[in-house]
């Protein structure tokens, strides 16, 4: 567990690129007995340069120096969010940043309680919470007592919603990014979401076609900032785990794509393109069209 240091710190002030938020996702009424519980302290905090152990108090959470949770990311405001041990609950709230916390792909506007699993983004970082249990008081109840492992979310408890509004405002960073001539930035900011994405579709999760379409878009737009087909690849394989048929946008773009870059792996492309075929009869009108512009492109 890291010590936080008490001292401020000098550091070059820099202003928070502002980006504008991705629309907003429509929201139902959840089932609350379906929800998750609410977070109990102490708490593990997890982001991905490791990981922040809160047990009483409050920590915040922001790009600067004097916070207790440094996230190094250009959309993190100096001093971003807080996260308080409240009672019995967690709380997390925004400190007035430029671009916002967003819990679950939602954007919140007030003092939230969190819940077990909650994903937090903040700038283009992602952070995890899990309760943590508390010590035993004794060596004899914790000879008695099996460690109980911290509660690890199924990544179907995430909505797609959430999974879909992170990329959009991940992805409005790496255009912004790569239009400023950082693409080995954009790069590094936009691979791990979709990674997420595709790991998720390879372990057998529903990627709905909306966050599919997204997903390959980013890629697309990488694949031509970096010029490397590896992320044309990436399109193809995330169809290929979903077994989805591309959009006709994203046909078109890749069609592009294709040609700017030049080639991506076609032994995968005909891969993909032959396990449709084989289940064409349980495909409707518009999926066995957009097939068939598949089957022309993977001949090319």
């Amino acid at each position: 567990m890291p010590v936080y240091p008490g001292a401020m710190s000098s550091e070059t002030r820099r202003l928070t690129p502002r980006i504008s938020a991705p629309p907003p996702a429509p929201r139902t009424s959840p089932d609350a007995s379906k929800l998750p519980p609410l977070l109990s302290p102490p708490v593990m905090v997890l982001t991905p340069n490791g990981q922040h152990e809160l047990r009483v108090g409050s920590a915040l959470v922001g790009r600067g120096a004097d916070c207790e949770i440094v996230i190094d990311d250009l959309l993190a405001s100096r001093q971003h969010a807080r996260i308080s041990i409240e009672g019995s609950g967690v709380v997390l709230e925004d400190l007035h940043s430029t671009n916002g916390v967003y819990v679950n792909g939602f954007r919140i506007t007030r003092r939230t309680l969190l819940r077990e699993g909650d994903r937090v983004l903040i700038g283009a970082c992602e952070l995890s919470l899990f309760e943590r249990p508390a010590p035993p008081s004794s060596r004899e109840e914790a000879l008695a007592t099996p460690p109980r492992r911290p509660r690890v979310p199924k990544p179907d408890e995430v909505p797609p919603t959430a999974r879909e509004s992170a990329l959009r405002i991940v992805g409005s960073l790496a255009s912004r990014l790569a239009a400023a001539g950082k693409v080995e930035e954009a790069t590094r900011v936009m691979s791990a979401h979709l990674n997420r994405v595709l790991d998720g579709a390879k372990s057998g999760l529903d990627v709905p076609r909306e966050l599919c379409s997204v997903a390959s878009q980013h890629a697309i737009d990488l694949a031509g900032w970096s010029m490397q087909g590896v992320w044309l690849d990436y399109v193809v394989e995330l169809h290929l785990a979903a077994s989805a048929v591309m959009s006709l946008d994203t046909i078109a773009r890749f069609d592009a794509a294709t040609r700017l870059v030049g080639e991506c792996d076609r032994l995968l492309l005909h891969y993909y393109v032959e396990s449709l075929r084989a289940r064409q009869h349980s495909l409707d009108t518009d999926e066995r069209s957009r097939l068939a512009l598949l089957c022309e492109l993977s001949a090319i």
